[in-house]
């Protein structure tokens, strides 16, 4: 007279089982599609911030190349037009 596994287990726990278990996957699936979607929300965000950032640079060096152009044009000292641009390229 020990534990008998065959009166344990019946249909309609195994139905309770397998509703518990649809329903526990149904939440995740939504809970991880859901994830997914604010995930490629923020990634675009972030490239059309990267997009705006890399326009700035280019305008930056196109703004410091015509003043290290004109400040060798004006001036004799040629030290000052090569550090500056110099220090410009470690930037980008």
């Amino acid at each position: 007279m020990g534990f008998d596994i065959k009166s344990y287990i019946t249909v309609r726990r195994v139905a309770i089982f397998f509703g518990l278990l649809s329903t526990a996957l149904l939440v995740a699936t939504v809970c991880l599609a859901v994830d997914n979607s604010n995930m490629s929300q923020k990634f675009k965000e972030c490239n059309q911030k990267l997009d705006v950032f890399e326009s700035f640079i280019q305008s930056l060096s196109t703004t410091t190349t015509s003043i290290v152009t004109t400040t060798t044009a004006t001036t004799s000292e040629s030290t000052t037009a090569p550090e500056t641009s110099a220090s410009f390229r470690n930037l980008l």
